[in-house]
């Protein structure tokens, strides 16, 4: 389910796909071509990783109790989003940073420094 993807990832989808993101700040039709890539891209994953996901939790946890079936099954959910959201990783740049809006005196500025809460959840997302 991974290695075909990360594979097509590298380089020249990867860089096509940061060029669109690069140019899409630009302008709006690039950034609609991106984001159809992404639908495109997050329709053909669930159309691969559903049945297998499916499979796998009815016929490895059937039988279990229902305290030890909820646990392995959000296990078993975590450690797919986690491989999943690593290799959109591969294929898409990380979304900006919130904006976050900064009062003066007298005059409305905004500011790109991402506050601590936004910077906590994309390393929290991050990391293995």
């Amino acid at each position: 389910l991974y290695v075909r993807f990360r594979a097509a990832a590298e380089p020249q989808l990867k860089g096509l796909l940061r060029e669109l993101h690069t140019r899409g700040q630009q302008r709006p039709e690039y950034q609609r071509l991106l984001e159809e890539c992404q639908a495109l891209y997050c329709a053909a994953r669930q159309q691969l990783v559903s049945p297998f996901l499916q499979q796998r939790l009815s016929h490895e946890l059937a039988g279990l109790a229902l305290l030890p079936l909820t646990r392995a099954g959000c296990e078993q959910l975590l450690r797919v989003c986690q491989l999943e959201w690593q290799l959109l990783e591969q294929f898409f740049p990380p979304p900006p940073p919130p904006v976050q809006p900064t009062r003066g005196a007298g005059t409305s500025r905004v500011s790109a420094v991402p506050s601590v809460a936004a910077a906590d959840a994309w390393a929290g997302l991050t990391e293995p």
